[in-house]
């Protein structure tokens, strides 16, 4: 009996099946190999006692192979490879060792904590779905992961956001982590980029963009508050501007709460009103002493809205990571 059946689905043109074969008699694991659109041909229909290699008839679209792909083979596990630089079959065999051990995802990270590189399209990642924080390298293009982890995942959308969503999906999943030196990331294109950004928008719910949208509502509140207690009352500037922030943080705090964050919703929603007005504090100084200062050289509107920009940036942090936390299974 194999020790696992596994489905090794791979995006690269210069793909050579037979260590793979070789890997698959040696580990007594049950292996079929599906190559999207090789540079050659001649490994279509490659068979071999350790396990059978079928050349997918691939449309060109590596998404919609893969989907074919998992729907129409077998397995418990399957590996996706989107890679020209193949990981080694030492990498292999011990990301097959890590799923023997009870691990549903099994991730080959291109990073160590000793050399950790700066990549653009991971720092976004980090910075718009804060699930991803735990793991090195989100956007690896080598991973092992259960197939009924795929259970309400869409893989229409982007490639290098199907690990996260694996991730975001299955939150109580098993993850290892093991080092292999890949390449880093591609070059970011204007068209992929957008199509990257919008897959990790929808995939963090839109928090961005939600928090966006209550900062904006906000803005008006501030700017109204304001201007009703200067403007029409009469108040110093300075008081006016400390009671129009409050006002706004009180506003955006009820709209956070029951819609951008609604899914982080933990422990009484005093506490999370003091932690977010303790985070807030930083926000609203920025506000305060940017708008302040601003007014002698600009109307006092426009210092106020630039203060509201800056704080708006530190708020948004502070919500993410401290006030609206993630709560660890």
């Amino acid at each position: 009996m194999p020790r696992l059946s596994l489905q090794i689905i791979v995006e690269s043109a210069d793909f050579r099946p037979e260590n793979v074969v070789d890997l698959a008699r040696e580990q007594n694991v049950e292996m079929d190999l599906f190559i999207v659109n090789p540079k050659d041909r001649t490994i279509e229909g490659f068979m071999s006692e350790g396990g059978s290699v079928v050349r997918v008839n691939g449309s060109g679209d590596f998404l919609k192979d893969l989907q074919d792909t998992l729907d129409n083979s077998p397995g418990e596990y399957f590996a996706i490879v989107r890679s020209n630089r193949i990981c080694s079959m030492e990498t292999i065999t011990r990301m097959i060792e890590e799923a023997e051990h009870g691990y549903d995802i099994v991730v080959a990270s291109r990073y160590s904590d000793k050399k950790r590189r700066f990549d653009l399209k991971t720092a976004i990642i980090k910075l718009l779905v804060r699930e991803m924080n735990g793991i090195s390298d989100p956007l690896s293009p080598f991973f092992i992961a259960r197939k009924s982890m795929l259970y309400g995942i869409d893989l229409s959308t982007s490639p290098e956001t199907i690990l996260p969503e694996l991730v975001i999906k299955n939150r109580s999943a098993r993850i290892s982590e093991i080092q292999y030196g890949g390449e880093r990331s591609a070059r970011i294109f204007a068209g992929g980029f957008f199509a990257y950004v919008f897959s990790l928008l929808r995939l963090s719910r839109y928090r961005a963009v939600k928090f966006g949208l209550v900062g904006i509502t906000g803005i008006g509140i501030n700017e109204g508050a304001e201007y009703i207690f200067h403007g029409l009352s009469g108040l110093i500037i300075p008081l006016a501007l400390l009671l129009s922030i409050e006002i706004s943080i009180l506003w955006n705090f009820t709209f956070n709460n029951v819609w951008t964050f609604s899914d982080r919703r933990h422990g009484s929603v005093i506490m999370r009103l003091l932690r977010y007005n303790s985070v807030t504090a930083l926000g609203a100084a920025v506000n305060y002493v940017v708008g302040l200062s601003l007014v002698p050289f600009m109307f006092y509107l426009y210092a106020n809205l630039i203060g509201i920009f800056l704080g708006f940036l530190v708020n948004y942090l502070g919500s993410d990571y401290l006030v609206w936390k993630i709560e660890k299974n």
